[in-house]
């Protein structure tokens, strides 16, 4: 079997994981935000965990979902995920959801700046997600 250049290893040295979408996990927050606000009744565990269940995420996977999508703008993220970098690099869902919830644990506008241009730094560095964090870590 051929594996696809968005296939990943896994942990355990085995066979190779798909990668999560990153424009498909955008969707999903957003769908989460809207439907928060079609239904604020039933937002929380039981809305989020009905999504999440549909899409076969774990919980938290889908609140990071939401956090990305509500720190950049639709507009933002898809001109940021399809951007390619130096020899070919483009960011992971990961890289965003490392910034929004750097960005979420400090609250206020500049943290949310310091963490875009954090993002797009590692776009034309080539940074890894684990670089992004400490970059995140050090501001």
């Amino acid at each position: 079997m051929k594996s696809s250049e968005n296939d990943v290893p896994s942990k355990q040295g085995g066979a190779r994981r798909p990668r999560r979408d990153p424009e498909l996990s955008f969707a999903l927050g957003l769908l989460a935000i809207a439907g928060r606000q079609q239904d604020k009744r039933h937002y929380g565990q039981s809305k989020v965990a009905a999504i999440a269940a549909a899409f076969h995420l774990k919980e938290d996977s889908l609140y990071d979902c939401v956090l990305v999508a509500r720190m950049w703008s639709a507009a933002e993220f898809r001109e940021l995920v399809t951007k390619t970098g130096p020899f070919g690099f483009r960011l992971s869902f990961s890289h965003f959801v490392a910034a929004a919830r750097w960005s979420n644990s400090r609250r206020g506008p500049s943290s949310r700046y310091e963490a875009r241009r954090a993002v797009e730094m590692s776009l034309e560095l080539r940074r890894s997600v684990r670089q992004l964090k400490k970059t995140l870590n050090a501001a």
